[in-house]
């Protein structure tokens, strides 16, 4: 998506001035240059809002079963897209902040849980190897999306005049993997046996580059607690395993632990301010 914005007069607004956003599946890219001048002059305003969001990965569906229960893999998310913001106009924003630019990838889905009660006769088992017995697995969690890259290009005047304000806030974030499905069974009889595996956590997304370049214009920030520049690019978490639980009245129970999914890495941030004053 591409959005260029030009005028030589200035926009006196309540609310944000331009709002740029891709959200669901794949977030597309966000494109947009802004030449005009903008006063966002309400509360939680923006001068500028450029956002990309990856959709979330479906939930897998639960199973429970007499014999055997398995529950359905998490979807992974969708990726957010890269976004481009050129600004060359003044911004004042009285309370939030002039740029905003965000690009994040979607959460994975978590994993269906698995549930299986037995009341016969086993000649032994459950899932540590042997032939006979009760399973129930928990489905794995989906791995979350990938952020894109985010580039914020500044030569206009920023100016926000409220405390705890940010001038320009550029941010890639990977999303949260999803957590693994439980696994539950219960079984009576003699030698009967149980085993159960809760699913592991869905793998955290990455964190796209972000950069940031000021040139001519200032930055001005009045408030206490305020920052000209914030760039973050931050990795996604994993996803929690899921608990197992095997319960048997016999002589044999096995049950197989989790694993928690790997965080997302991050990517390397880059702010230019070398020719602009603060």
């Amino acid at each position: 998506m591409t959005v260029t914005v030009n005028g030589a007069g200035g926009a006196t607004l309540n609310s944000s001035g331009i709002v740029v956003y891709s959200v669901g599946g794949n977030g597309g890219s966000v494109v947009l240059t802004n030449h005009a001048e903008i006063l966002a002059s309400g509360a939680n305003s923006f001068g500028i809002w450029a956002q990309s969001v990856g959709g979330q990965g479906g939930a897998g569906g639960s199973s429970k079963s007499g014999v055997a229960g398995s529950g359905g893999q998490g979807v992974a998310g969708g990726a957010g897209g890269s976004i481009s913001v050129d600004n060359t106009a003044i911004i004042v924003s009285n309370y939030s902040i002039p740029i905003f630019a965000q690009s994040i990838g979607g959460f994975g889905g978590n994993g269906g849980s698995g549930g299986g009660t037995f009341g016969g006769y086993s000649g032994g088992g459950g899932n540590a190897g042997v032939t006979a017995g009760l399973t129930t697995l928990g489905a794995n969690g989906g791995p979350a999306g990938d952020s894109g890259a985010v580039t914020v290009s500044n030569s206009g005047e920023i100016a926000v005049v409220n405390t705890s304000s940010i001038g320009i806030f550029a941010q890639a974030v990977g999303g949260a993997g999803g957590a693994g499905g439980m696994a539950f069974g219960s079984g009576s009889g003699a030698h009967v046996s149980v085993g159960g595996s809760g699913g592991d956590g869905g793998n955290g997304g990455s964190a796209g580059l972000v950069d940031v370049s000021q040139s001519g214009g200032a930055i001005t920030t009045s408030g206490d607690q305020s920052a000209a520049v914030v760039a973050q690019s931050i990795g996604g978490s994993g996803g929690s395993g899921g608990w197992d639980f095997a319960g048997a009245i016999g002589p044999g129970v096995a049950a197989a632990v989790s694993v928690g999914g790997a965080g997302g890495l991050a990517s390397a941030v880059t702010v230019n301010m070398a020719q602009a004053p603060i």
